[in-house]
């Protein structure tokens, strides 16, 4: 990824690239993640990577994150637990 991520505020401890959605996702220690769509900016034409949130809902910093098989879902480890969550509507590909 080229661009920055200024939506972690803290240290992104996990990536996951998706090859059958080019999806990408992130996790970090803020206790969040995110979905990277690619998308073309409208005024540039130039792809870029849109986030989309993910609440994880966890006490402790998210530490791994993969995508399932289908990329449908998606796996989040901390160190309290560890969680199976859908992908989020408006993604792309979901």
């Amino acid at each position: 990824m080229q661009d920055r991520t200024p939506q972690h505020d803290k240290l992104i401890t996990s990536i996951d690239w998706g090859h059958l959605t080019n999806r990408i996702i992130t996790c970090s220690q803020d206790r969040n993640a995110y979905v990277w769509s690619e998308v073309q900016d409208p005024q540039t034409g130039r792809l870029t990577w849109k986030p989309t949130l993910v609440l994880l809902r966890i006490n402790r910093a998210a530490t791994f994150v993969r995508w399932s098989p289908k990329e449908d879902k998606f796996a989040v480890a901390s160190g309290d637990r560890f969680a199976l969550h859908k992908t989020p509507r408006g993604c792309g590909h979901s």
